[in-house]
């Protein structure tokens, strides 16, 4: 038996919970309301990230990274695969230009 059960067991006091809404309301009608303040911190955090990439991009792990990136998308690929065939020979092409 875990301790909600042994509780849910004892006999509560109408009265006694009258009295203790009581006090609660009492208590929540004198409280003093704290002022919500809002922040906006997405000003200050994008320069901060910005700044983060950029220096990192000019590490040289942050380098490998984007170099890395760009093999991957292609780009260093794509110069010698437009220029070159795959296999030694001549190629004819037609086309309107």
């Amino acid at each position: 038996m875990n301790v909600k059960e042994v509780l849910e067991q004892i006999p509560v006091d109408p009265e006694a919970e009258e009295r203790a809404w009581a006090v609660v309301g009492a208590a929540y009608a004198r409280r003093e309301r704290a002022a919500h303040v809002v922040r906006r911190r997405w000003p200050l955090v994008v320069p901060v990230v910005v700044a983060a990439v950029a220096a990192a991009s000019f590490s040289p792990p942050g380098r490998a990274v984007v170099d890395a990136v760009r093999r991957t998308i292609g780009v260093e690929h794509a110069a010698p695969a437009l220029f070159r065939l795959p296999a030694p020979g001549r190629l004819l092409v037609s086309g309107a230009g």
